[in-house]
């Protein structure tokens, strides 16, 4: 299927084509009687046939004529019709244009030529005139068939748009409504031509912008996001009021914040203890009425561009909540946000624990505005606290009873120290206490005995578990800590079954698991998680792809995570979950097993499609595991990994073709393009399973010489995938031992690449160096002089050259840009008006973008080192030799 936008700049282009020719060769008696001939109808012409050509090769050289429907093929042969009549007509102006300098004798010679090409004329005014009554038919077809690639597109647009809350579509389904009218016009004889051609542009770059815009916004998007969101708790009613409102009560100070949205830019501050309630105020934040709501080295280098640019009438207020959750250091976040912060275009409101780090960045008089959370969640503690005991019937008995239970109130606020989550702890375990009849002596006594952390209070909690249930309340406790994100109830009952039989998840057969059946093992799961892991682990509703309703489970908080993964804690719960287990245990292992598990237990009968986010949800986060596997353990169960892609093959088959891998889109860049040619092998050099890779090769060394497009050892050195999950390896980086297995059973730097125009994998390592450097870290450089550094050793061209290109813009019909538009090679990117934007090519070699990215002397260093020599026959040792000697001066 091809791209229906860039379909619509192609009908713009037919429509605009044929109503100027018809109305050329309409005239063409008056440019026989002129004294220049066709001179200016020459140029049009030519314009507009060109950028038919060039949107036409753009097109179709893109596109699998085996993918094409019925009305695309339709459009591709109206396109090849238009440049043959526009050949026609362009011969019958050449003969009819006149020399500058010619005799009037010449000038009368072309008009009796002309006269007698008359018969000629009108054949092609008929042809015209046929051309342009399926052009509009055609069009009209794109724009009513509601099942057409174009309407299905603009559908998928406008839906998409409503889900992110964008309103910037209506202005598409106006132009299709306007479009449609002025393309019945035209069919019933109206010249409304001009009107339609304006429209069809219109929409052609109103839809382009729109994608571009959803584009970037989807980029941004994560599946955690949404869920992180829901599971903050929502404001207790009537709390956090005084960040939007200065409080009445004295004991509450100004905040600063309403000031600062309105008036002033930069970074608004919200620190606060572990608990005490961060991410329940930027969640109030977000949605209340009064506000407007809106891998980092990707994004570094946009904001970098965003804080030198001033967008007039558009203003950007962030809300950050987790400074303290990023997975990097801290000082590489607080550059960002600072950088961010120097637009006028934008201002930010950031919360995190104190930490020194954020203390050094956002403290008191470092930043526009700075609030410490505990200073002013006291009264919110007490209406939370008043409004939870007196809705509790024992409770407000009991008060009435003995006025002491107002102080006892009071104490609990007191004890909290600004600490929601301790508060509804506390509040909900003397609660329980009320139920069973406790006095107030009795609550007293409780409250004076509850640890006065949170820390403590999750360590009395951990403390009460059964020494009988030690080792699977550990084995739970640390497979929720390693999860990359929450794991569905189901994954819990797979662990419990592969417990108490070893291969389970091997053996178990492939058959969907229905919601009724999902709800019953919830029921069963949630007990037996409450059961061993008391109150630190909740579990959560969830909705997955729109239809499929989840129970996924999580710790109470993230600060019991905190608490488990202590250096003492992971190592007593690692003891606890391997004692009893001969075949050692270990957590990794058993997330592959539950995430194989519940690969079975996928409701894709059907096929794959439908549930794509959810499938590679869990194969990423299964290959991270098996990865984490061969680190931890230097082991691979290639059986396991085999299994996955059997399961997942056996699923395919209902909508693909190809592996079932190719159904993931390929990352931004140049030459991530899989054209359906990879393979699980290739998941697994980029999942850098060096393990698993050796053991598969080893068994079938023919792998490495049949893999057909990208080559493996592409894959090892340019391992980015496009993954829906939050991995925490977050760097594509380059894992060396992978790399030297390739290379040991053969794999060659030199090895043309098909799919690409047989660039080499050392060729394409060097482009995407290139392309890729102004975003990169110095770590990330690091990472390429050693690749560099490896493949030159094993005897990669030092002396190729590479072409490229850059964007350039010109003015339509320069001599510059019809040289380029001439050469189909390079591609037009933008035409608006009289501006061309296109790309141009570049010279490049690999000398140039190893000195340009290293540096003259690193890259000297690289231009030292000898090749190898290669442990092969005498013939290749031969021409390796004769490729060494064209390297010495």
């Amino acid at each position: 299927m091809l791209d229906p936008l860039t379909a619509i700049s192609l009908a713009s282009a037919i429509v605009q084509f044929v109503d100027f020719s018809i109305k050329i060769v309409s005239q063409i008696q008056e440019i026989y009687q002129s004294a220049s001939g066709a001179t200016r109808e020459n140029v049009t012409i030519s314009e507009i046939t060109e950028d038919i050509k060039v949107l036409n090769h753009n097109i179709w050289s893109n596109t699998n004529p085996l993918q094409l429907q019925a009305s695309e093929m339709a459009l591709q042969r109206l396109a090849e019709s238009c440049e043959t009549e526009a050949d026609a007509l362009l011969l019958v102006l050449a003969e009819l244009k006149v020399p500058p300098d010619a005799s009037h004798w010449l000038s009368f010679k072309k008009a009796i030529k002309g006269a007698r090409q008359k018969g000629k004329v009108q054949e092609l005014e008929t042809r015209l005139g046929k051309l342009q009554k399926q052009a509009n038919s055609r069009l009209l077809y794109m724009m009513n068939d509601q099942q057409s690639s174009l309407s299905l597109r603009l559908d998928e647009i406008s839906q998409q748009h409503s889900s992110m809350q964008l309103h910037s579509v209506h202005q598409i389904e106006q132009l299709r409504a306007d479009i449609r009218w002025y393309a019945q016009r035209q069919k019933e004889g109206n010249d409304q031509a001009q009107l339609l051609i304006t429209k069809l542009h219109l929409l052609a770059e109103e839809g382009k912008r729109v994608a571009n815009e959803e584009r970037i916004l989807e980029s941004l998007r994560f599946d955690e996001w949404k869920r992180r969101f829901i599971v903050v708790k929502k404001a207790h009613m009537s709390t956090y009021e005084w960040m939007l409102e200065d409080s009445n009560d004295a004991s509450i100070p100004p905040t600063g914040f309403r000031q600062w949205l309105q008036l002033q830019n930069g970074i608004f501050w919200i620190c606060g203890k572990a608990g005490s309630g961060k991410s329940t105020l930027m969640k109030f934040l977000s949605e209340h009425p009064k506000d407007e709501p809106w891998s980092v080295d990707e994004l570094s280098g946009v904001i970098d561009r965003l804080s030198q640019q001033y967008i007039p009438g558009i203003r950007f207020c962030l809300l950050i909540d987790g400074l303290d959750e990023y997975d990097g250091l801290p000082n590489d976040i607080v550059r960002v946000l600072k950088s961010l912060a120097k637009s006028d275009s934008f201002k930010l409101c950031v919360s995190s624990r104190p930490w020194n780090e954020f203390e050094e960045a956002f403290g008191e008089g470092k930043c526009d505005g700075t609030i410490s959370l505990e200073k002013f969640t006291k009264r919110d503690i007490e209406r939370f606290v008043k409004d939870i005991l007196e809705k509790d019937e024992t409770f407000t008995a009991a008060e009435q009873r003995d006025r002491r239970y107002g102080q006892f109130v009071q104490d609990v606020i007191d004890r909290a120290q600004g600490v929601f989550l301790w508060v509804e702890l506390v509040v909900n375990r003397l609660l329980k206490g009320l139920g069973e009849k406790n006095r107030l002596d009795d609550l007293q006594k409780k409250l004076e005995r509850m640890p006065p952390t949170l820390e403590e209070y999750f360590q009395r909690i951990f403390d009460k578990i059964d020494v009988a249930d030690e080792t699977e309340s550990a084995q739970v406790f640390l497979t929720t800590a390693h999860a990359v994100q929450p794991l569905s109830i189901a994954a819990y009952h797979y662990l419990e079954q592969e417990g108490r039989e070893p291969g389970y998840a091997k053996r178990a057969p492939v058959k969907p698991m229905s919601q009724a059946q999902l709800l019953t093992l919830y029921k069963d799961v949630h007990d037996r998680l409450n059961f061993l892991c008391k109150d630190l682990i909740e579990i959560n509703k969830v909705t997955v792809d729109a239809s499929f309703v989840d129970y996924q489970v999580d710790f109470l908080h993230k600060t019991v995570k905190d608490f488990l993964m202590t250096k003492d804690m992971h190592e007593l719960l690692l003891k606890r979950a391997t004692e009893d287990h001969e075949n050692d245990w270990n957590t990794y292992r058993s997330l592959c097993q539950a995430a194989l598990a519940r690969a079975k237990s996928l409701p894709l009968q059907q096929g794959i499609r439908p549930g794509l986010n959810t499938l590679f949800n869990l194969v990423d986060e299964f290959m991270y595991y098996a990865h984490e596997v061969e680190v931890e353990q230097v082991y691979t169960d290639t059986e396991l990994l085999d299994s996955l892609d059997e399961v997942i093959s056996s699923f395919a088959q209902a909508d693909m073709v190809y592996h079932w891998s190719n159904a993931r889109d390929p990352p931004r860049g140049t030459y991530f393009d899989e054209h359906n040619q990879n393979t699980f092998l290739g998941l697994a050099v980029q999942s850098r399973l060096n393990l698993y890779v050796k053991k598969k090769l080893e068994a079938n060394p023919n792998l490495l010489r049949a893999k057909k497009g990208r080559p493996y050892l592409d894959y090892a050195f340019r391992p980015n995938i496009k993954t829906p999950t939050q991995l925490p390896h977050l760097v594509d980086f380059i894992d060396f031992d992978l790399v030297r297995t390739l290379l040991e059973k053969g794999a060659d730097p030199n090895q043309a690449i098909s799919i690409y125009g047989d660039i080499s994998v050392w060729g394409i390592f060097l482009l995407h160096i290139n392309e890729t450097k102004d975003r990169s870290d110095a770590n990330a450089k690091g990472k390429w002089f050693q690749a560099a550094e490896v493949m030159i050793r094993k005897g990669a061209d030092r002396g190729l050259k590479l072409e490229t290109t850059r964007k350039e813009t010109f003015t339509r019909g320069s001599e510059q840009a019809a040289a380029y538009q001439r050469t189909a090679k390079y591609k037009q990117v933008v035409s608006r008006g009289t501006i061309v934007e296109m790309n141009v090519p570049v010279e490049l070699s690999a000398s140039s973008i190893l000195k340009d990215l290293f540096g003259p002397d690193r890259a000297a260093e690289l231009e030292a080192i000898l090749p190898e020599t290669p442990k092969w026959g005498l013939g290749s040792i031969l021409t390796n030799f004769t490729k060494y000697l064209r390297l010495l001066p």
